[in-house]
Parts: C-alpha cells; sequence; structure tokens
C-alpha cells in the first residue's frame, strides 16, 4: 500500500501474559517472543532478535483476544476476579511497550540514519523523536478499558509517542450463525475461535491506513485528514502547526482591527490551501 516492508511478530493462540492457562507456547507470552529470533519450540528461539538492522517508521501492537478467552474460559482455574486479570494483562502490557521503547527501537529511523552518516543529515522537524506506537482496541472489543488505561499510564509516565487507535466501528462485530460479513467461526480450533473475513481483513487495511499513512506515505498530502482527537495525543504534523499560527495570526488581525482600526498581514501567513477546517 506504501511501497513499505512490513514485519509482523506473533504465535496464533499466544497470550500476552505469561503462564496462560490454554495459551499456546504456555508458560512463554508474547513479550518472550518478540525479543526472539522465532517462536518456542523453534531453532531460532535461542537467538536473539536484531533490532538495529531494521527500525520501523511505525509500530502497530493488537494484543488480548487471546489472553481475555484464557480468563474467560479458565475464570476457575485462575481464581482470581476479572478485575485481577485484566490488571496482569495491564501490567504485563505497559512493561512490553516499556520494553520496546528503550531496548528495541529507542529511536526514530530518521535520526539513527542522521547519526551513523559521514556527515551530519538534517534530520525535518516532521520526523517525530521515538517511533509512534499505536496501541489497538482489540476488533472484538477485548479487554478494550485495559488497553485505553495501558495507553494513560505510558503518556503519563512522558511517552507522548504512544497513542490509542479506536477500532470501534470499523467492522460488524454481531455474529450471525457462524459467519457474517466480516467474521467468521474457526471451528478447527479448540475452543473455536472467530477471526476475519476477506472482507474484515480489507477493511482494517483501509482503516490502518488511514491512520498510519502520514508516518509512511512519501507524499503526506495526499493522506486522508484525521483530526486531533482521534488520538489522545499526536506526533508533531507541520500542517497543524500551520494552521496553529494561521489561527493566531487571525485573532490578532481582527483585535487590532478592532481596537485599532489596522488592517494587517497576519502574524502566522496565509492560511495553507491544502488545509481543510472542520
Amino acid at each position: 500500500m506504501f511501497g513499505a516492508d512490513h514485519v509482523s511478530i506473533g504465535v496464533d493462540g499466544m497470550c500476552l501474559v505469561q503462564d496462560c492457562i490454554g495459551g499456546v507456547g504456555r508458560p512463554n507470552g508474547i513479550g518472550d517472543v518478540f525479543f526472539r529470533s522465532g517462536p518456542p519450540g523453534s531453532a531460532f528461539v535461542e537467538h536473539p532478535w536484531l533490532f538495529n538492522g531494521n527500525v520501523p517508521d511505525v509500530l502497530v501492537i493488537d494484543l488480548g483476544g487471546s489472553d481475555k478467552d484464557s480468563f474467560d474460559l479458565y475464570a476457575t482455574d485462575y481464581n482470581k476476579t476479572a478485575w485481577d486479570l485484566a490488571d496482569r494483562f495491564e501490567n504485563t502490557y505497559v512493561s512490553l511497550v516499556k520494553a520496546i521503547r528503550s531496548l528495541a527501537y529507542p529511536k526514530h529511523p530518521a535520526t539513527i540514519q542522521s547519526e551513523r552518516s559521514a556527515y551530519k543529515m538534517y534530520v525535518p522537524n516532521s520526523v517525530p523523536a521515538s517511533v509512534p506506537i499505536f496501541v489497538m482496541r482489540p476488533l472484538l472489543g477485548e479487554l478494550e478499558h485495559a488497553t485505553q488505561n495501558i495507553v494513560n499510564r505510558l503518556r503519563a509516565d512522558g511517552d507522548k509517542a504512544v497513542f490509542w487507535l479506536d477500532t470501534s466501528g470499523w467492522l460488524d462485530a454481531t455474529p450471525f450463525g457462524n459467519y457474517n460479513a466480516d467474521f467468521y467461526l474457526d471451528d478447527r480450533t479448540e475452543p473455536p475461535k472467530w477471526r476475519l473475513s476477506e472482507r474484515g481483513n480489507q477493511r482494517v487495511a483501509i482503516f490502518l491506513h488511514m491512520h498510519v499513512c502520514r508516518y509512511l506515505a512519501r507524499d503526506g498530502e495526499k493522506c486522508p485528514f484525521l483530526p486531533a482527537e482521534v488520538y489522545q495525543g499526536k506526533v508533531f504534523d507541520p500542517s497543524e502547526r500551520d494552521f496553529e499560527r494561521y489561527v493566531e495570526g487571525e485573532k490578532e488581525r481582527r483585535l487590532r482591527k478592532l481596537f485599532w482600526d489596522e488592517d494587517i498581514e497576519p502574524v502566522g501567513g496565509n492560511m495553507p490551501a491544502t488545509m481543510t477546517v472542520r
């Protein structure tokens, strides 16, 4: 879609939390796999993944489905409240993102490229200081509030490049028998699992494209317009900076016109022709 490479890390049925009852690869969790070159049981698990060879421009994390299945199916075996289990999931998720930020991807690839160059390269202000990390609301809403809390906690700790990606409304999550347009029930697994249909995958790709476009596309002006409130915070966007300057300049112009009858060129300059105000 962007002419970009991508790397997917995940094991079907594996939980985020360790020692997840019924989870694939138990007692390992996704955090154990993320930093290795292969899943448990493979020859590659003994080798750490070399993160500095492939630093992404953006990272999207979608976790929670397998954990919620385990918490529901084995609630008696856990002998813990749903609140305690969600809290365990939340704490593990926060630890994973912090480990990714400090050990895997501490810097944005543009910054790394500049540092490695024989000549110091100019890094535009539009380049984020850190790799943007999007924590997705699981597509069926599993542990939704926990994923929100995870982002709130990380941002409160100072990581402003972590965003909660609200996926509600992306898909039709109402089952109709064993199938709906966006999901189908895979009864080849035990227990059966809801999986994305072809249309569901296409719809997720379209919505995800809208959110990551500005960090991957060569020409950001062709990306869909998304208001700032889509995220709980925002990575620096030069078009928003220009708009803010325009607003401040327009305020000054109107005040001078009102009180001193002066008609001056706004300090912020003219409003960019590509800016859409809604």
